[in-house]
């Protein structure tokens, strides 16, 4: 897995794959992070050779508030490679990111790299289609 730049991201961003994944696109949130005005953001996207995106994930990385997320991921492997990738980038340090509880493969890795997790499961309730992926949605309404 390679890791890119912001800018690369709206080389290779792809709105669909959020679409495919959990039904919503929020490309206005992605296109402000790319465009980063506060030189804040980071990100890490699969470099799969094909041109072909299986997931993505943003950061802060931001004394005040760092943080992992949004993150998209056909699978739960996909989503545990970004973040293993990520979280070197916050070596020494810590950032707050939510997982789904439902997602049991990254919890467990999450776990087995010590991080501390709370299970914050009921908050956030919504409608939303069935996803057919792993969405960590920090950034929705």
């Amino acid at each position: 897995m390679g890791t890119s730049k912001i800018q690369a991201l709206s080389k290779t961003f792809n709105a669909n794959l959020e679409l495919a994944v959990s039904g919503i696109a929020r490309e206005p949130d992605y296109r402000y992070a790319i465009d980063d005005p506060f030189g804040i953001m980071t990100a890490t996207v699969p470099d799969d050779g094909r041109g072909d995106i299986d997931g993505f994930v943003l950061a802060i990385k931001h004394h005040a508030l760092p943080m992992i997320g949004p993150m998209v991921a056909r699978t739960e492997d996909d989503a545990i490679a970004l973040l293993r990738t990520m979280l070197d980038r916050f070596r020494s340090s810590s950032a707050l990111l939510v997982v789904p509880m439902a997602c049991r493969k990254v919890v467990a890795a999450l776990y087995g790299w010590g991080a501390e997790c709370r299970d914050s499961s009921a908050a956030g309730e919504r409608s939303v289609p069935a996803f057919r992926g792993r969405e960590f949605p920090q950034f929705s309404a």
